[in-house]
């Protein structure tokens, strides 16, 4: 189905507002960025990998060698996913008939050792390529509150399909109020309102007014004391850990579910980098 966007006109003297419906052309694929399904962490292979690339040795403050380890994984897992994981869904749902089809026969002949032998290692098969589907349509759809192997999979994908089109701009005003919906003018559009803000100057700025602000609530010596206080390999542990695993991963693409599968590996280096920054 082709892609298409909704204008709400003025009603101007009727009692409806008109709808202008205007079918898009195909929107461009931008290239995707790097981001880690947390299926991976699940692989044998996915350890063996990290500690590859961990060994390596690179010169550089410690946030310069994790960061450059990082980049030269990415390429490392990219293979794992298009050897392993790149038809997961397809792969489920090839599981699922054989399943059925050695089932029914078992149904009709319930003694016959073989098909039970056989019955066992579709279920095996199948439980173990639904589990990782619904995994992954979980951290896409960010639904967290949902038990995995509930076999959620449908909702899943209505849930994707509305956050796509929840987050998708196909139209924009620019700062000549000229509706565009050209995805290139869009992108436009958001890049010179950052430049400018970033280019503009506050001529006049309000300073805070001490005398209001100490009759409000304000911290103690105590509070003082600990706000000073080193941080240490424990916090940094603690603070990435409490961080859900399905939640968006930053900028490089790993998100917590990747630290705390395998913060045995890398951990003690990533706590350094981090306390070294502060």
């Amino acid at each position: 189905m082709p892609p298409y966007i909704a204008t709400f006109l003025p009603e101007g003297i009727n009692d409806h507002c008109p709808v202008k419906i205007s079918l898009l052309d195909s929107l461009p694929k931008a290239k995707k960025p790097f981001q880690l399904c947390n299926v991976w962490v699940n692989h044998p292979q996915f350890i063996e990998r990290v500690e590859s690339i961990w060994a390596t040795h690179i010169d550089g403050c410690r946030m310069l060698q994790v960061v450059r380890k990082l980049k030269l994984l990415k390429r490392s897992l990219k293979e794992l996913n298009g050897q392993h994981f790149r038809n997961i869904i397809s792969e489920a749902n090839g599981n699922r008939e054989p399943l059925m089809q050695i089932q029914q026969a078992l149904q009709a002949n319930p003694m016959d050792q073989q098909l039970q032998q056989k019955e066992k290692m579709k279920y095996l098969e199948f439980r173990r390529t639904s589990y990782l589907v619904e995994m992954f349509l979980q951290q896409k759809s960010k639904a967290t509150w949902l038990r995995l192997g509930d076999y959620n999979t449908k909702y899943f994908f209505t849930v994707i399909k509305h956050r796509k089109l929840q987050h998708a701009i196909t139209q924009l005003h620019d700062n000549q109020n000229v509706l565009q919906t050209d995805p290139i003018a869009i992108a436009n559009i958001f890049v010179n309102y950052y430049e400018n803000l970033w280019e503009t100057r506050e001529v006049s700025r309000c300073k805070a007014n001490e005398r209001i602000l100490k009759n409000g609530p304000t911290l103690s010596v105590a509070h003082k004391m600990d706000l000073l206080k080193k941080y240490t390999e424990k916090d940094v542990k603690t603070a990435i850990f409490e961080i859900d695993s399905n939640k968006s991963q930053g900028p490089d693409g790993y998100g917590s579910g990747f630290y705390n599968a395998i913060w045995n590996v890398i951990g003690k280096d990533v706590s350094e980098a981090i306390l070294e920054f502060f």
